[in-house]
């Protein structure tokens, strides 16, 4: 009889995200994508004339969706 052996699960690390306010250009899709809803768009507009991503919560479990569909490439995420 085979016996059933369960899967690896990913384990998640916890993670810090980090949003060049500068570059970014309000898009709003890391806010979106974000599983977590770690990310939100902020009350006030940037230098450059864009309201940006901010982070409104320490709950990023690296998954990095944020950042892969951040087109000006302006998140980057430090796992912990």
């Amino acid at each position: 009889m085979a016996v059933k052996t369960k899967s690896p699960v990913a384990v998640r690390l916890p993670s810090k995200v980090h949003i060049d306010e500068l570059q970014c250009k309000g898009c709003e899709l890391c806010v979106y994508y974000c599983p977590q809803e770690t990310l939100a768009m902020a009350k006030y507009v940037s230098d450059r004339g864009f309201v940006p991503a901010i982070v409104v919560q320490d709950n990023c479990t690296g998954c990095q969706e944020c950042a892969r569909v951040c087109p000006d490439v302006c998140i980057t995420i430090w796992r912990e």
